[in-house]
């Protein structure tokens, strides 16, 4: 009985800390995090041709705002968010596709994680219980949880996602998946399902034009 208290109580002191923690105080803790991250990886890429191309397409496939999209020049492989809303993604999901529509997969994919579960859960994870107790006695994380849990995340590769509900996120953002099921698995095999729903679909119009895709791709070179 004492070890499964020992083994539940831990996260069960992380769900409910996180889900006493207002908006502002999520935010808050966003930027810092965001600021850990920029430690580990460099400044976010910031063209200025690239960032209008990047919120051309933040606008497409997030039209009811609320997401905010950072190119990272280094460190991270493919995708993170925090909780303030910002999606991170990692430099080599720019420059080394042909079209946008593998990034945008990445892209909706990221999204329907930081659905799923709460970022800030994932933060105090890894963050630890002690950061967890301090934050709900204090209402303020400690700079090492923070720190511990941006190592954490510009490491790791996100989880694969089930193709049914990887299909329905495509199919509503108008989005064809097969560039994005190729680019994760290049035989095809693993993403059949997301492969063979894109050649049913109806063709879609042009995620950014041509144009905007090159600059997208150059947006860390200034």
């Amino acid at each position: 009985v004492v070890l499964a208290a020992a083994m539940w109580l831990p996260g069960a002191i992380t769900r409910y800390t996180a889900s006493l923690v207002p908006e502002g105080a999520r935010a808050e803790i966003g930027t810092r995090l965001r600021d850990e991250v920029r430690r580990l990886t460099g400044a976010p890429c910031a063209d200025a041709s690239g960032l209008r191309a990047l919120e051309k397409l933040q606008t497409r496939l997030f039209p009811s705002g609320g997401t905010r999209l950072v190119v990272l020049p280094s460190a991270l492989a493919e995708t993170a968010h925090i909780p303030d809303g910002t999606i991170l993604i990692g430099h080599r999901l720019v420059e080394d596709h042909e079209s946008p529509e593998v990034l945008a997969g990445y892209l909706l994919a990221e999204d329907m994680r930081r659905r799923a579960t709460d970022p800030l859960k994932r933060i105090l994870a890894d963050a630890g219980l002690g950061s967890a107790l301090r934050l709900l006695t204090t209402g303020r994380l400690d700079d090492e949880g923070l720190r511990r849990h941006a190592e954490r995340l510009v490491a790791s590769r996100p989880q694969p996602l089930p193709a049914k509900r990887l299909i329905a996120a495509f199919e509503a953002a108008g989005v064809p998946g097969s560039a994005y099921a190729y680019a994760i698995d290049f035989s095809g095999e693993r993403t059949k399902p997301l492969i063979d729903a894109s050649q049913s679909g109806a063709p879609s119009a042009p995620l950014l034009g041509d144009g905007d895709w090159i600059a997208l791709q150059r947006i860390c070179e200034s």
